[in-house]
């Protein structure tokens, strides 16, 4: 199950880290630097396959790009708190 927490919330403007030294390795690198929006925090999700402490709180985040063309297109990721901090202290 999963418990609602965390520091950040939904509209929230966040900026990914481009390094945490024990921080979960499946943050995308690509994505690391960019600015976003908090579209949903899913709070502390358990991983019944890992042996250790829960994760810290997950979120989903929206990032607006644009193609080499100037189309705009966007992308959903799934990140841990621990990778975020809110874009006005970056």
């Amino acid at each position: 199950m999963s418990q609602v927490d965390g520091s950040l919330h939904a509209g929230q403007r966040v900026r990914v880290l481009e390094h945490v030294a024990d921080g979960n390795p499946r943050t995308p690198r690509y994505l690391r630097g960019w600015t976003g929006t908090v579209v949903r925090a899913h709070g502390v999700v358990d991983n019944p396959l890992d042996h250790h402490q829960p994760y810290p709180p997950l979120y989903s985040v929206l990032f607006d790009l644009a193609d080499g063309r100037g189309q705009p297109d966007q992308v959903l990721a799934d990140l841990h708190e621990e990778w975020l901090v809110p874009a006005d202290r970056a």
